[in-house]
């Protein structure tokens, strides 16, 4: 940002006009507050949009619980969103999340703890929403919502919100810029959740039920029972350890990746917060690439394979397969339902620690190598998939943070 001359870092090409000071009610026709009804079950047209249906990330509406309003639609015209109208959340945890209305989304009427702003036609609402998800806004919401209580902002409040705005033709191709990166997000988004929606059922369907010796789904050619085994009987079991943090030598910006429980967020990891040097090494247990790693203390559950040689610390065990007769990928995917168990076990409160002897004798189920090589390569393709689609979306979302930075004053 140019404060001097009031302008942004970047603009399109035809702009030079300095940009105007002004409140959010200088933009807005009225403020108004939502509905006070009860959410019913969906009637299949008028959906009600609370809080909790505006997804934290993308500001879409979540369909993933669609209700209705619990009131006399015949009388409810005036809370029905029209195009150009942007909600914002004004009570509770969430304070400040915006939504614009989307024509996609047909027939809404917006609750009570929402308050909404109806653009005028001389502004664009694109380019208001997208004010809304920059740093100035959320220090505008970080310090107006502070109060006795929860924290809130009120219509008169939200209305006294200040932005820098440019002439309303810019703002509309700004607004459209940030349009079109939002839909990028958004279609690698459904990508990403539809591939996951598959991978979940396939789990399911691909691993026999408890009590079962066979899947529901099998890859042509195989056929017969799984054999019950030992997590222990797919290779050597390793606890983690820590090498003394007191002593630096033992970690390097360039060494050998050190895993914890805060480093496991992907199916296969290579890079970790910490990095051990080679005299950590000596004194870490180092594993091999394709070692199994499953999270039995404190955070449960947590699993990725390595791909790449490595370390890792106490609240961890490892799989070090043993390839002749397992294929590593399987072992990786059957371990995400072994997870769900120690989940379950541990959110119950029986399990807090899984110790390395209960962990190498849980029992599952697993078929000849041929047929899990088969299985391994499946998903191993299908979550190579979904790291594609995060990896875009991280990486336009990062696209879109340095532009809300660059682009807004």
């Amino acid at each position: 940002m140019s404060v001097d001359n009031k302008v942004p870092e970047i603009r399109f090409k035809g702009f030079s006009e300095a940009w105007v000071d002004s409140d959010l009610k200088s933009f807005s026709d009225s403020f108004s507050y939502g509905l006070n009804a009860s959410a019913v079950k969906f009637d299949g047209v008028n959906k009600y949009l609370r809080i909790t249906d505006i997804d934290e990330k993308s500001r879409n509406f979540d369909y993933c619980q669609l209700t209705s309003p619990d009131a006399d639609l015949s009388k409810s015209d005036n809370y029905l969103l029209k195009k150009g109208d942007i909600l914002f959340a004004r009570t509770g945890a969430s304070v400040g999340k915006t939504y614009i209305y989307n024509e996609q989304d047909g027939k809404v009427y917006f609750a009570g703890f929402l308050i909404r702003a109806s653009i005028n036609h001389e502004a664009s609402a694109q380019f208001i929403f997208q004010n809304t998800q920059t740093h100035e806004y959320a220090r505008f919401v970080a310090t107006t919502s502070q109060r006795s209580g929860q924290p809130g902002i009120n219509a008169k409040e939200y209305g006294e919100y200040r932005l820098f705005s440019p002439t309303e033709p810019e703002q509309t191709q700004i607004g459209n810029y940030f349009q079109k990166l939002d839909t990028l997000i958004n279609q690698h988004q459904q990508k990403h959740d539809k591939l996951s929606s598959i991978k979940k059922a396939m789990l399911e369907k691909m691993f026999p039920k408890q009590g079962e010796t066979i899947p529901e789904i099998r890859f042509k050619g195989f056929s017969g029972e799984w054999e019950e085994k030992s997590v222990g009987q797919f290779g050597e079991i390793i606890t983690g350890s820590t090498p003394s943090t007191q002593n630096l030598i033992n970690y390097s910006n360039d060494g050998i990746p050190w895993v914890t429980p805060t480093d496991i967020s992907r199916n296969v990891t290579f890079n970790t917060a910490k990095r051990l040097s080679q005299t950590g090494c000596k004194v870490a247990r180092i594993v091999p690439k394709d070692t199994i790693l499953v999270t039995c203390i404190a955070s449960i559950g947590k699993n990725t394979i390595l791909g790449t040689q490595g370390g890792f610390n106490q609240q961890i065990n490892g799989i070090i397969p043993n390839q002749k007769d397992n294929h590593p990928y399987f072992i990786f995917s059957a371990s995400i339902l072994w997870s769900e168990k120690l989940k379950r076990s541990a959110a119950s409160g029986t399990m807090q620690i899984v110790n390395k002897t209960e962990f190498s004798e849980l029992k599952t189920r697993a078929p000849k190598k041929e047929e899990q090589t088969a299985i391994g390569n499946y998903f191993q393709k299908l979550d190579s998939l979904i790291d594609q689609h995060q990896q875009q979306i991280t990486k336009l979302n990062n696209i879109k943070q340095a532009c809300l930075s660059k682009m807004f004053v």
